[in-house]
């Protein structure tokens, strides 16, 4: 085990290697980067940072010039000493994002007060405090009083923690939409103990545009209330009510009533045809919900032909029909893509998974046939930029890949996590990336390649950032 010497040594190298980078990421026009700091392996030990170290940190970064837009801590138990540590570098007012996640505090939520009284004198405009591990008779709301006064912030994230259901976080709610919050993120925090009384407020609100309280159970006096909130509201705009409760004519009468929705988020949820055909109207209606996320909705081949639809409207610009229970129809919804004009992010993660599920009776064969078909007829599409077909059993279809890679002239970035890539298949993709001029970003982790075909695929996609820079600044040049 590393000396507390060590210890330090170590985090001291990497915070000095973080801000160096800091200082070279930043850019002439932003002048903004991001900083995460996290518990540390090395050489196969992980390492806890201590108050000690954050006070390493904290003296490196006054020192920097530079604006640090966003701080991340992750997975850190937290001591008034790393609390002080914290409000020191939000006292600077450098650091507009400050994001803490997955830390525990054995002294009573201590360093909440430190926190907040950073947020307080600091210049926080987006603040998010998730999966906080509070002490017993404490809580996030009462621990961070500078909430019930700021006018500042532009976004708020509490998701899953426990809020108490008083007049304490009615109150704090109601400061900050009062003082235009523009995105409420309240995920897995049973919000329908203070839906109620924050009804009005949110119908009659025009500064609130991100509205996500997925993962919530509602009764059904809560889902009216929530019915009539978004039936009413006009600028929330991205909505994610995936996870919950929610029925067909609950969705019905949001989504017939409210024309300022443009991306609709109703994942993990069950998804009927009634309420598909219901969302397929209502984007032909209004023609503003051009962004769909849907998966894991339990959609299958009956689900299919009005997928289908969807994607012939050419109305959306991105769909996620991923982790759904789609079996032959997934050729038909390949044809539809293969011929659609409009969408631009596409996901379709697992999908393909699914069928090689025994329950579904597909074998192997017809299972690659599928994939190979579907493969085809999408590598006729000309419009997507970013994709995702992160799914088994893809390595068997590698050169369909390539070629959809090779003749594909908008793809900027492709996702193929945990696909089966095998190292000789690869040669294929880097044969194609070297005949493609636009991808820039390709994933392809936990998958079997040997380093120096990953080199080769950073080689080529880095070309193609720096020709898209150069074109970038030959256009410049014409425009001055």
């Amino acid at each position: 085990m590393a000396s507390r010497f060590e210890h330090t040594t170590i985090f001291k190298q990497q915070i000095k290697d973080l801000i160096t980078v800091a200082t070279t990421t930043t850019t002439t026009t932003t002048n903004t980067t991001t900083i995460t700091l996290r518990p540390i392996v090395k050489q196969n030990i992980l390492h806890h940072p201590t108050g000690r170290d954050f006070q390493i940190f904290s003296d490196l970064f006054l020192t920097t010039q530079h604006v640090v837009a966003t701080l991340n801590i992750v997975d850190i138990t937290i001591d008034e000493y790393i609390g002080r540590a914290i409000k020191k570098m939000l006292l600077t007012k450098r650091i507009t994002n400050l994001s803490i996640q997955h830390s525990e505090d054995h002294q009573g939520m201590s360093y909440l007060e430190n926190i907040d009284a950073g947020i307080a004198g600091g210049n926080v405009e987006h603040l998010a405090i998730k999966y906080i591990y509070t002490a017993p008779h404490t809580n996030i709301v009462s621990s961070l009083p500078s909430l019930q006064t700021i006018t500042t912030l532009k976004s708020l994230d509490l998701s899953h923690n426990e809020l108490p259901d008083n007049d304490l976080t009615v109150s704090l709610l109601k400061n900050l939409l009062n003082h235009g919050l523009e995105a409420l993120i309240l995920q897995n925090v049973f919000i329908e103990d203070f839906i109620h009384p924050l009804e009005d407020i949110l119908i009659t609100n025009t500064s609130l545009k991100t509205f996500n309280i997925a993962n919530n159970y509602f009764s059904v006096g809560g889902r009216e209330a929530l019915s009539r909130i978004l039936m009413h509201n006009t600028t929330i705009s991205n909505l994610n009510i995936g996870g919950m409760s929610l029925i067909y004519e609950d969705i019905s009468r949001i989504l017939k009533n409210n024309s300022s929705i443009k991306n609709l988020n109703l994942s993990t949820g069950w998804i009927t045809t009634n309420a598909l055909l219901n969302i397929r109207h209502i984007i032909n209606t209004h023609k503003k919900l051009t962004i769909l996320n849907i998966n894991h909705g339990m959609l299958n081949d009956t689900s299919a032909d009005i997928i289908i639809q969807m994607i012939d409207d050419n109305i959306l610009e991105s769909l996620d029909i991923s982790f759904n229970l789609f079996k032959y129809s997934i050729v038909n919804i390949g044809q539809a893509l293969g011929r659609n004009t409009s969408i631009k992010n596409l996901s379709i993660r697992g999908s393909f998974g699914l069928l090689d599920n025994h329950q579904l009776n597909v074998d192997h064969h017809q299972f690659q046939n599928i994939i190979h078909l579907f493969l085809e007829e999408l590598a006729k599409n000309k419009v997507l930029e970013h994709l995702d077909l992160s799914t088994k059993h893809i390595d068997d279809e590698c050169y369909m890949l390539a070629h959809l890679i090779e003749n594909h002239p908008r793809l900027r970035s492709l996702t193929c996590v945990s696909v089966g890539l095998k190292d000789e298949s690869v040669s294929a993709i880097i044969d194609a990336l070297k005949c493609n001029s636009s991808l820039v970003e390709l994933d392809v982790e936990y998958n079997s390649i040997f380093k120096n075909n990953k080199n080769s695929i950073v080689e080529l996609l880095d070309r193609n950032k720096l020709n898209m820079l150069l074109k970038d600044i030959s256009l410049l040049d014409v425009i001055l």
